[in-house]
């Protein structure tokens, strides 16, 4: 879809399989596009495979 100007448009993101890891709740999937008149534009999609993190003191 082709616009001939600039137009903000809102995001929106859906997540789903959440899984505890350390404590944590996360999704382990999940999608993110632009909320056009006619319907979602995905930007993003995909599933987490692995993670590493660290908590700040």
């Amino acid at each position: 879809m082709y616009r001939d100007k600039l137009t903000a448009m809102p995001w929106v993101g859906r997540f789903w399989e959440y899984s505890v890891c350390n404590g944590m709740l996360i999704p382990l999937e999940g999608e993110v596009g632009w909320e056009y008149p006619e319907g979602t534009r995905l930007y993003f999609k995909g599933r987490t495979t692995e993670i590493h993190y660290e908590f700040a003191c």
